[in-house]
């Protein structure tokens, strides 16, 4: 379980005593899920502040007085320099490191509304690019990680070297923009404010959202039952059971008239070159025509057409629900528009938000999903794996809270 302490955001505004001059900070870890701060598998290999780079946990070596160090510079900065701040500041909290007091200037944020937020989730490299700056090539990425070669594994000089760089890198990002900033004061403090909230935003990645995991599966069997209900429905009404129904081109063929090729196996007859005479499974293809049931749409035909040569159409929910079907025909719409609906139920949430917890490897029943800045071009906040702003009613009720 990660600790959970609030920040203080008096001090973040308030400030402590400091020193008169900014400095750049950067962490390297290891790659599991693009070194994800609350993946447990993961580990911080090196932290780089002020012109120097501290191993941590890249070998064996102890590290406790270097986090002391790190943390007096850090009390110290007046301004701490990062890029993708939140990343850098979540592996120093899972290291012990507190950044209470600490002024934060996220120089990827920055550049995102410099550029008027054109250009979602910039590198480094990128931002660099754009003032002119050159930028060294990605020698660790090529070498080394794009090899399946962890962090661990890279030699400890290299390592130190990239990271270095990477502060070199930030700090001369930083100048440019405030060089750019200087007639622009308004614009200056709209990116300021904008980095208090990002200390505000990672407070709420690092606790994180408590998810009842075990519900969320016993709502998926449900799901899945019904599905699985709804598939024998619809194959009882066409008379067949190879129909993908998740196939748009199928559905559009059974509703508005078409041909579907199916294959299965099927023995057949075949003969040796000595003459004898067996029977082998070969794959049998099946056209089958099936005629119209329902009108489509006016406008919802679609640029491609069977290779019978029939027009195929939208099979989304929302046309479906547009039809004009009555009887029989309503009813395998309808079951249509409910398996469209279950499927995205039970893959993107019921089944999908537990097997998105298991996969980035959070602890069970912990939901730490990225609240992100710089990514929709209206500058307004979004977030992603998972996306926690749109869930429906009956998931939202799988949010438990931490303080009952």
């Amino acid at each position: 379980m990660l600790e959970r302490n609030p920040i203080n955001l008096m001090s973040v505004f308030n400030g402590t005593a400091m020193t008169s001059y900014p400095i750049s900070y950067d962490v390297e870890t290891t790659t599991f899920q693009k070194g994800n701060p609350f993946s447990r598998q993961n580990r911080l290999c090196s932290i780089g502040i002020n012109k120097t780079v501290y191993n941590i946990e890249h070998d064996d070596s102890p590290y406790g007085n270097h986090l002391t160090n790190i943390q007096d510079t850090i009390d110290k900065a007046s301004l701490l320099v990062v890029f993708n701040g939140k990343f850098d500041l979540h592996w120093g909290r899972r290291y012990g490191l507190n950044f209470d007091s600490s002024r934060i200037w996220d120089c990827q944020l920055a550049q995102f509304i410099i550029e008027c937020q054109l250009r979602p989730m910039l590198s480094l490299a990128d931002s660099l690019e754009y003032w002119g700056l050159p930028s060294k090539p990605d020698y660790i990425a090529n070498t080394y990680w794009n090899k399946g070669i962890d962090t661990p594994d890279i030699p400890w000089k290299e390592l130190e070297e990239y990271n270095l760089s990477d502060l070199d890198n930030t700090m001369l990002l930083y100048q440019r923009q405030l060089e750019y900033l200087e007639d622009k004061p308004k614009l200056k403090h709209l990116i300021e404010l904008d980095c208090y909230d990002l200390k505000v935003l990672a407070e709420m990645e690092w606790n994180g959202l408590p998810y009842d995991t075990q519900e969320s599966l016993r709502l998926s069997k449900g799901c899945e039952d019904r599905i699985k209900a709804i598939y024998d429905d619809l194959n009882a009404v066409v008379g067949r059971d190879d129909v993908n129904w998740n196939s748009g081109d199928q559905v559009s063929s059974i509703l508005y008239g078409g041909t579907i090729s199916f294959s299965r196996k099927e023995l057949q007859p075949f003969t040796y070159k000595d003459g004898r005479q067996t029977l082998k499974l070969r794959n049998v293809i099946q056209e089958v025509t099936f005629p119209q049931l329902v009108a489509p749409l006016k406008g919802t035909e679609l640029k491609k057409k069977t290779k019978q040569g029939h027009i195929l159409y939208q099979t989304g929910a929302p046309v479906l629900s547009r039809l004009r079907a009555r009887g029989r025909i309503r009813h395998i719409v309808d079951l249509l528009i409910e398996l469209s609906d279950l499927e995205k139920m039970n893959g993107t949430y019921y089944k999908g938000i537990p097997a998105l917890i298991a996969e980035m490897d959070w602890p069970d029943g912990e939901i730490h999903g990225q609240l992100n800045q710089c990514v929709a071009i209206t500058g307004r906040l979004s977030s992603s794996k998972p996306n926690l702003q749109n869930n429906p009613p009956e998931v939202d009720l799988l949010f438990r809270s931490r303080y009952d």
